[in-house]
């Protein structure tokens, strides 16, 4: 009777460990993911929209204040000319990098101090280069005209160019009131989402 009670109890405890057997081996499902918007961080906070935004304007005020100060320099006396000089061109020459490092942008600084050093000295260059001085009377001098048109050519280049093509920022919108679009899924479904101030 021992003997019987022993092994039903054996099967009794086999029937019960293969459920728990089976349960061990299950792959817990994963949790439904929460839905994702295309273009938002994962805080759930969308990122600041920017735009194009051109503060050349500041450079070409710093450039206009280094051609008065170069007039004012033509029509001063022998004392104060030099002092004149010198201050138009460092303003030329560092006006437009110090209006970049003020908007944090630090290769439009470097290119501008480049382009305001470099293109001025290439175009005179080219200027002396392009001048014809087989039939001149004034062979010492020969050259020097080139070299001033030149650099001149040169100096208004840079003014422009640092103005048009580097002078340029990206600029988060005025308050985000503008239109935002956005894709959300959850894996199984996909919703447009828009919003804003329309």
């Amino acid at each position: 009777m021992r003997i019987k009670l022993q092994v039903a109890s054996w099967l009794l405890g086999g029937f019960a460990w293969i459920p728990a057997a089976h349960a061990a081996d299950r792959v817990p499902e994963a949790a439904p993911r929460a839905p994702t918007v295309a273009g938002q961080q994962h805080s759930g906070l969308a990122p600041a929209l920017t735009v194009p935004r051109w503060y050349g304007w500041e450079t070409l005020a710093t450039d206009g204040a280094a051609l008065l100060v170069a007039v004012t320099a033509l029509r001063a006396d022998d004392d104060s000319k030099s002092v004149l000089a010198l201050s138009s061109v460092a303003l030329y020459g560092l006006g437009g990098p110090i209006v970049h490092l003020t908007r944090n942008n630090g290769w439009q600084a470097l290119g501008s101090l480049l382009l305001r050093g470099g293109l001025p000295v290439a175009a005179g260059a080219a200027g002396i280069a392009l001048e014809r001085c087989d039939n001149s009377d004034e062979e010492d001098f020969c050259g020097l005209s080139g070299a001033i048109l030149g650099g001149l050519a040169g100096v208004v280049s840079a003014m422009v160019i640092d103005s048009a093509v580097l002078g340029w920022e990206r600029a988060p919108t005025q308050g985000g009131d503008g239109p935002r679009l956005g894709v959300a899924s959850d894996g199984k479904s996909t919703l447009l989402t828009a919003g804003g101030r329309f």
